[in-house]
């Protein structure tokens, strides 16, 4: 499966550095946009555009639960509408974490925009059993 788009948004810029050569190295995804902070995050997310027919673009916003400023909990709080258009417009939102607390994995499914939970490292595997 290649994805349309992949959006990485983690502060830690070597994880998101290993990631984007996983994908581009396995061609996984057409592009692949990278932020490495929130706010630039939600610029990406709010420059989504919308699907290109029937939402069926299959792309993906891989977010870390650990940030500065906001987690990926809080920056889904704070801005549900910006995460429910990017998934109206084909994208699933994915957290991508080293955090294995049974309690963010609670949590990340009280979100009803939150697709799935991966643990880091990114692997190719990992990326072709998200089912669309």
């Amino acid at each position: 499966m290649t994805f349309k788009q992949i959006i990485l948004i983690d502060d830690d810029v070597a994880v998101n550095y290993y990631h984007r050569y996983i994908i581009e190295h396995e061609e996984l995804a057409e592009t692949i946009l990278v932020a490495d902070n929130v706010d630039d995050g939600m610029k990406l997310l709010f420059d989504i555009p919308p699907a290109t027919s029937d939402n069926t673009d299959h792309s993906l916003i891989l977010l870390d639960i650990n940030m500065p400023k906001y987690t990926g909990f809080e920056l889904i709080e704070k801005y549900p509408s910006v995460f429910e258009r990017a998934e109206r417009y084909g994208f699933r939102t994915i957290i991508l974490t080293t955090s294995d607390n049974p309690k963010d994995l609670a949590k990340a499914y009280e979100f009803p925009v939150i697709k799935g939970y991966l643990q880091k490292p990114l692997t190719v595997e990992k990326l072709r059993d998200i089912s669309l």
